[in-house]
């Protein structure tokens, strides 16, 4: 299980580097990675994927399939929405279009993971009444 360390002041700082000396004497691989911002704690990611898997569940329920194709299917075929697939059809553009230089949700900050989830929760609450009041208007 990899170690974290955070460095906030110069004496962190200090200790990291002995540590990291200590490290690369005495083991023949150190891996290290680093974040410029305060990760996200177990409770925010539990609560991203059970946001992913409520709009998988309301997708399912309201009757709208995700439609793959692919060269050796002869048509579109309709299958269950996901909590992955809602991470990547629709998640993740809405990350690249916000923050293009971040690759990972694991790499936004807290305020940019909720700036994310408001954007595409405001989108979806949006397209669900538009279609809603268009089935009324008929």
């Amino acid at each position: 299980m990899p170690e974290g360390y955070t460095i906030n002041n110069e004496s962190r700082l200090k200790a990291f580097k002995a540590l990291l000396d200590g490290l690369y004497e005495t083991k023949p691989y150190v891996r290290v990675e680093y974040y410029t911002h305060k990760p996200r704690t177990p409770q925010q990611n539990s609560a991203l994927h059970a946001f992913l898997g409520e709009i998988a569940d309301k997708c399912n329920d309201a009757g709208y399939w995700l439609k793959i194709t692919s060269p050796v299917l002869s048509g579109e075929v309709e299958i269950q929405w996901t909590k992955q697939n809602v991470k990547e059809r629709m998640w993740r553009p809405v990350q690249n279009a916000l923050y293009p230089e971040t690759k990972s949700s694991k790499n936004l900050s807290t305020v940019e993971l909720s700036a994310v989830a408001d954007r595409l929760s405001g989108y979806l609450w949006d397209s669900h009444k538009i279609r809603a009041t268009m089935g009324k208007q008929q």
